[in-house]
Order: structure tokens, then sequence, then C-alpha cells
């Protein structure tokens, strides 16, 4: 499934080839405008059906770290976070299997804060932060 939420993403044009990765921030060294670092955060694995434990549906908690880098326009840079929110909701309600990895994508939380900022190489950063939960296809 993180697989596939890479590849998802990488597919839009808010953050293009290369500029989703798994677990790794170096990416925001080399990105122009926008990227995003995916993460799997939790599971939950609940009986499918009281008696029969051995029958379980696992659901999975991903978190993506998405970053706009601020060129110093607080208009343009708020854009661009907005504009991930709609690009990540957007690729993700389009998808909702996540190629064929997963029965359902559930939630879909996020937030940004102007307030919170990362330097890196010199440039600021400026984080959305989403969560998703997926559901294992069981078949």
């Amino acid at each position: 499934m993180l697989d596939a939420l890479v590849i998802l993403l990488s597919a839009t044009s808010a953050f293009g080839s290369n500029m989703v990765t798994k677990a790794t921030y170096d990416v925001l060294e080399r990105a122009s405008g926008s990227c995003a670092v995916l993460n799997v955060t939790g599971i939950h694995s609940r009986p499918d059906s009281f008696g029969n434990s051995r029958s379980r549906t696992r659901d999975w908690t991903f978190q993506i770290d998405a970053f706009a880098k601020d060129t110093g326009d607080p208009d343009a840079l708020r854009s661009r976070l907005i504009s991930i929110f709609d690009i990540v909701t957007g690729t993700l309600e389009s998808d909702d299997t996540l190629q064929g990895t997963a029965e359902v994508t559930g939630d879909i939380d996020g937030n940004f804060s102007t307030a919170t900022a990362l330097e890196v190489g010199g440039a600021l950063w400026l984080p959305a932060q989403f969560t998703i939960t997926a559901r294992e296809f069981t078949g």
C-alpha cells in the first residue's frame, strides 16, 4: 500500500517524479517547490466476527508529510499549501483502492500551520500533514 501511495502521489503535478519518498526527508534538499514524505504509523487489527479470531480485518494508518517551499511570497505559499490539500485528497478520492492494494481508503485528515516551518539547506519549508487509513484487501 505504501508503494502505491508513492506512485499515486508522484504522478500528480504538485509533486512529480522523485519528489515523494518513503521515510526519508532528503527530498527536501533537492525539491524546488513541493514534495512529500510517507510513513506507516500504525495498524489496527480486529476479528471479523466474534468467536472466529482467525479471520481479521486490518486497517493501516499512513502519515504524509507534504512540504511547500517558502519563496518569499506569503500568498503564493498559502496557495501552494491549499493546492497540496486538493492534490492529496483528490488523488486518494480518485483511487480509493490504492491501485488495488487496499480494499478501500477511509478517513483523510489534514492540517497545516503557517507558524511551523522547517529549515533545510537555507530554505524554509512549511509542512502540511495528512493521516490516511486504508483497509487491507481481504479478498
